[in-house]
This record gives C-alpha cells, sequence and structure tokens, in this order.
C-alpha cells in the first residue's frame, strides 16, 4: 500500500471514496484527517466508502451537478469544490467540521442546491462541500402531531411522510417539493399556509446541530440563544443543522385552490390595486399569489396577471367571503378547485390532477434554468398610476416577472423579534422578481441580469426604505457582499440589516459566542467585529494579595465582573441622598454588576493571587479614577476648595496631592 509522509501525519491511500490518489496542497491536509477519522467507522457504518470523492474522481462531476439548480453556477468556469463530503450520520458531519477547521479550509453546507446565488456550493477560495442529501429521514409522530425531519430531506418528501400518516395534517412550508428542509427552514420557510400559521420557523420546537467543535446540540444543550438563530437567520452561519424537529398543524379534509387571469383590458389593474387592500380584512384561511409576466395578446406586448388562490376550506365558503370582499377578482365557481391538502401540493408545484403523490419523492426538477432572483416587502398600497407605470416598465424592459404573495394574517400577530425573520406586521406581500432564461453565453447572463436590476429599481418609491427589506432565502449578491466574510462589520451589516432588521445585531453576538473565529461563513457573513465595533469592551484584572482596583467611575456604560480566580471584594455606592454601600466577596464563578455612573471598586481578600473579567457594554465606556481625578487634576483643584468640600484642613489635601 503506498504512503505518503505529510506535516499531519501518515496518510494512506485507501481513503473513504476509494482508488489510490495523490492530492496537492489542502487537499492532502484534509484527506489526511478525514481518513484517518474515518477508519474507524467504516467497520460500523458499510457506506463509509462512499463518503467522499474528489475532482478526479469519475463520479465527482455527476455528485456536484445533481443539486445544482441555478446553471449561472454550472459553467467550466464556475469554481469546483475539492472535495465533496456526503455524510450519512452525524458522526461523519462531526468529523468533517472539524477536520476542515483544524486545517482551514472553507466548508460549504449545501442541503437541496435551490440557493440563488449558489452560495452553497462555490466559493472564490479553495473550499469543501459537506453535501446533506444522504441525510433524510422524516419521521412523522401522528399521536404527537411532532416530526424530525434530517436537513437533506426534501419539502416533498416531508409532505408525503405526513400525508402517509394523516389526511388531515400538514405543515406551513413552501411549494416546490424539491426544495430541501435544511435551506428552507432556516431562512425562515413560507408558503401558501403563512396567513394561516404563520411561517415553517413559527412551528420549530427542536433541533439537532453540530457546532464548530464538532458537537452535537439538541435544543436544550444548544441553549435558546442559537435556537433562536438558526429559525430564519440563516443555519449554515451558525454550524451545521442535522435535523429539525417540527409541530405539525391541522388541514380540513377540502381545500379550495383556484386560478384566475386577467389582462389589461380585463379591468386587471383595477383587481391588483384591491388586492393588496382586501389582505387585511379577508379571511385567514385564504391566502392569494398573484403572478405578473409582460407577454404577447393579440400581437400586442401586455401583462398578464394569474391570481392564484389557497383556501383551507370548500369552494362555497370561499365564494362566500370574495364575492363580497374582493368582487374585483370576479372569482366564479368554475374557477373553483375542491381536492384533499396533498393534492393542492401537487397542484401548487404544477403537477395535473391524475399525478401520484409519489412524485413528491422525486428529488429532481423537471428543467434547470439560468437564473435571477430578487426581493422586495410592499408596505403601503402602490396607487394605480404606480401600477399603470409598472405594467409599462415590465413591457419596456422585457422578460422579468413579478410575483406578489400576500401577508396579514396570522403574520401580523408575530413580533419581529420572535425568530430572526423580521418581516411581519406592516407588510402587505412580498415581492419576487423573476428571471429565467436558457442561453449559453456572457452577453445573455449580463442582459437578464441587467433586466432584473432595472425593474428592482424602477420599484424603489414603492417598497420598503431604510432598510429596502429582502428575504434571506432569496438570497441575493446584489444588495451587498464581505468578500467570503473577510471585510469588515459594517459591510455585513448593509446587506444583514436588510435581510434580519433590528435582529441583526443580536444574531452578530450569537454568531460571535458560537462561532468566534468565523468557520462558518459565506459571502454575506459579515467578519466577526473586534470590540471596537461590537458595543462591548472586555478587561482582565490580575490582582496581587490584598491588591486594590481603586475607587472609580464608567460614565458610559454598565459593568459586569466575574471571579475567575481567588477572593474578590466588590462594592458600588448607591446615588445621592442615600449613598448606600453595596458589597459583596466573590469566589470563582460568582458575578456581580457595577450599575453606569456609580462609583465602584475591587479588592483581592486573600493571600494569593486573584483574576477577575468585565464586560461592559460600550466600546467606550470611558473610566474616572476619583482619588486621580479630585487630587491629580492639571491645574489641581484650589486647596479651599478641596478642604470644605472633604471637610479636612488645607495641610491634609496638599498631602493627598503629593501622591498624584
Amino acid at each position: 500500500m503506498a504512503t505518503r509522509q505529510v506535516s499531519c501525519g501518515l496518510y494512506k491511500t485507501s481513503p473513504p471514496w476509494g482508488g489510490d490518489q495523490f492530492l496537492d496542497g489542502p487537499q492532502i491536509l484534509f484527506t489526511t484527517h478525514l481518513s484517518n477519522a474515518f477508519q474507524t467507522l467504516k467497520s460500523h457504518n458499510p457506506k463509509s466508502h462512499k463518503l467522499c470523492t474528489v475532482r478526479k474522481n469519475p463520479s465527482f462531476t455527476a455528485v456536484l451537478q445533481s443539486y445544482i439548480r441555478n446553471r449561472r453556477f454550472n459553467t467550466s468556469s464556475t469554481p469546483k469544490p475539492n472535495i465533496i463530503v456526503t455524510p450519512f450520520e452525524a458522526s461523519h458531519v462531526s468529523t468533517t467540521v472539524t477536520c476542515a477547521k483544524k486545517i482551514g479550509v472553507q466548508l460549504k453546507i449545501r442541503s437541496g442546491g435551490h440557493d440563488y446565488e449558489g452560495i452553497s456550493y462555490v466559493s472564490d477560495v479553495s473550499f469543501i462541500i459537506l453535501d446533506m442529501f444522504n441525510l433524510r429521514n422524516v419521521d412523522v409522530d401522528i399521536k404527537d402531531e411532532t416530526a424530525w425531519v434530517q436537513a437533506g430531506a426534501t419539502i416533498g418528501e416531508l409532505y408525503y411522510s405526513i400525508w402517509e400518516k394523516s389526511k388531515v395534517h400538514g405543515y406551513p412550508a413552501g411549494v416546490c417539493p424539491t426544495v430541501a428542509v435544511g435551506g428552507h427552514l432556516s431562512g425562515g420557510g413560507y408558503g401558501n399556509m403563512l396567513r394561516k400559521y404563520g411561517l415553517s420557523v413559527d412551528h420549530i420546537v427542536d433541533a439537532q446541530v453540530v457546532d464548530v467543535q464538532g458537537r452535537v446540540f439538541d435544543r436544550a444543550a444548544m441553549g435558546e440563544d442559537l435556537f433562536w438563530a438558526i429559525r430564519g437567520g440563516g443555519g449554515a452561519s451558525f454550524g451545521v443543522i442535522l435535523a429539525y424537529k417540527i409541530q405539525l398543524v391541522p388541514v380540513p379534509p377540502i381545500v379550495t385552490i383556484f386560478h384566475v387571469e386577467k389582462f389589461l383590458d380585463q379591468n386587471m389593474t383595477e383587481a391588483v390595486f384591491h388586492y393588496q387592500e382586501v389582505r387585511q380584512k379577508i379571511d385567514n384561511d385564504l391566502f392569494i399569489r398573484v403572478l405578473l409576466q409582460p407577454t404577447t395578446k393579440d400581437k400586442t406586448r401586455t401583462v398578464r396577471a394569474t391570481f392564484i388562490g389557497m383556501f383551507l376550506g370548500d369552494s362555497n365558503r370561499l365564494l362566500s367571503i370574495t364575492t363580497p370582499e374582493f368582487p374585483e377578482l370576479g372569482l366564479q365557481k368554475p374557477d373553483c378547485k375542491e381536492m384533499s391538502w396533498i393534492d393542492s401540493v401537487l397542484y401548487w408545484a404544477n403537477f395535473d390532477n391524475t399525478t401520484s403523490p409519489n412524485v413528491l419523492l422525486n428529488r429532481t426538477p423537471d428543467s434547470v434554468n439560468f437564473l435571477k432572483r430578487k426581493s422586495d416587502y410592499v408596505k403601503t398600497p402602490i396607487p394605480k398610476t404606480g401600477l399603470e407605470s409598472l405594467w409599462k416598465a415590465m413591457v419596456d424592459i422585457g422578460k422579468v416577472g413579478l410575483v406578489f404573495n400576500s401577508y396579514g394574517g396570522r403574520m401580523n400577530e408575530i413580533p419581529e423579534s420572535e425568530t430572526p425573520f423580521p418581516h411581519r406586521a406592516g407588510n402587505i406581500f412580498k415581492i419576487q422578481y423573476s428571471v429565467n432564461w436558457n442561453e449559453e453565453d456572457v452577453a445573455s447572463d449580463k442582459d437578464y441580469i441587467d433586466q432584473i436590476r432595472n425593474l428592482y429599481s424602477f420599484m424603489t418609491p414603492f417598497v420598503s426604505s431604510n432598510p429596502r427589506e429582502s428575504f434571506l432565502n432569496y438570497r441575493d449578491l446584489d444588495i451587498g457582499t464581505t468578500d467570503n466574510g473577510k471585510n469588515s462589520f459594517s459591510q455585513g451589516k448593509v446587506c444583514g440589516e436588510k435581510y434580519f432588521k433590528g435582529n441583526f445585531d443580536r444574531l452578530v453576538k450569537i454568531k460571535t459566542t458560537v462561532d468566534p473565529d468565523n468557520f462558518f461563513r459565506n459571502e454575506q457573513m459579515a467578519q466577526l467585529p473586534g470590540l471596537n465595533t461590537l458595543g462591548i469592551a472586555l478587561v482582565r484584572f490580575d490582582y496581587a494579595p490584598w491588591g486594590v482596583a481603586p475607587l472609580h467611575v464608567h460614565p458610559r456604560a454598565t459593568e459586569i465582573i466575574t471571579a475567575l480566580e481567588g477572593s474578590i471584594q466588590v462594592g458600588f455606592v448607591t446615588s445621592n441622598p442615600d449613598n448606600k454601600l453595596i458589597s459583596k466577596v466573590l469566589q470563582k464563578g460568582d458575578v456581580f454588576v457595577f450599575p453606569m455612573g456609580l462609583v465602584h471598586f475591587q479588592r483581592n481578600v486573600g493571600y494569593g493571587n486573584a483574576v477577575s473579567i468585565s464586560a461592559v457594554n460600550s466600546q467606550n465606556p470611558g473610566i474616572v479614577i476619583v482619588a486621580s481625578s479630585v487630587f491629580g487634576s492639571v491645574p489641581g483643584i484650589d486647596d479651599d476648595i478641596l478642604a470644605k468640600a472633604f471637610q479636612v484642613d488645607k495641610s491634609t489635601v496638599d498631602r493627598l496631592k503629593a501622591q498624584f
């Protein structure tokens, strides 16, 4: 058996992907660690020989391309990973993370590959892909009305597994069955039941995550901060999502879908305008999506609006709502189709009514295009004149379509800070900008991408601002990048606030805690800020026996101190008129808080050394040492003033001044 000696150990060329392969640079280091680690796993898992593939392996291209859903990132010039790891169990994920971190190679995590910007499988630096498609078990517990679903399972597989166990349970997730759960849920997860039940993340009750040290955590072990972050904050920024435990929701035996098309000469503008108004008062059981597409009718360029509805009930009740509340839609009984919830899943996925639910187990889309997507949020109704100008812009620009997804209902009831996904109350609808093409040349890429950018620019007066909000799962590098996490915090904040609004700062703090070296990073993840930008400062105190940190004040910050070694007396004096001393002796692990602006001190009260660490909630807390300020100011305070203030004679004041 051939061997090669490298700096990190002996590499035996019987790697987990089989064959005798000699690799270069970072690949050698990574595969050395990974191969040695996986040797112990082979005896426990007969599939371990299929865990990896490298560029020279005949299967490499097939594995890489099998989960690329945007042809823009499947060209000869697209950067390729050095290695693709395809784990079958949690230990494989843990081993991959620890090995990649040890040698400093970038790890990209791919579940289903529907990342619009290819961030899960493309990088401008040397990288490997952790491809989660083998981790796709779904375990439904109907009695508990929950399910554990692994990150590599598709939404279609999840829906099918629920349907197998119950005809009156569902889950509020997306309508594209080949999207994988890992990315969909960690970015928020929305679908056609969001007005009734909110988002997918609003029904996650537990999770399993591999952290940067390779440890596997559930909700109890990871803590509520990390559990909060992975429900809409982009799970791959904090670790590797293995699985989510979800709460199922009830669905009626009969649901109704409808499909109504209107052109400009069919009162389309009036219908779209009133669509914006009804979302506040319409029944929460009703969701309406509007597809707007430039097209040709009677040899004339125009715009078509397609209203697609999902109603959790029968058609009679639906019509009793839409007829008085939304007459501009003109919905009639023949437009409505009653069916089971699982059949509605098939309908929204563009399958005909003779299709078996088994098709949901197919993980491969019918077609893969070149594409570009963008997103916006609308908070005030677009006036009719604005809509008319939009129709003209769509025709003039070319091919770009728009999708309006109605909000309101349950979305209005959930606070912005409940999960990292902040786009809740106050939004009328979300816009998805969409353009697909099949021409394989650079000029076409530029043309179509320019089209969508031009329409996005046109919409500026009609959408949210400061920030102009975006949906994380409609990833858009146009709104800001951070050079793969290597640029400043302020650059990351630009796109971060568009995705997360006021939740961005909390996400950064959690990221700092769970991944301090920014190992899990991407092109829109800011480099972890230094303390000069995070709004926090740290200081370590080392005390000699009976040493003192003298009386001082932080005028702009509260301080929290933790004793690391020894016994430390701490205290502060309350404000006038009480001037009460609050003091205690801290032992190792004890914590104490000094309120902002109050005089306080620390003293080692032992015969050995002592150590403490303090955090203050400002990058510039300021410090005023009482004795130095009073007796050591330049120029000095007049002796008479100090003598009267401290009620001592001037000789005492002079003696004290001499010490500073």
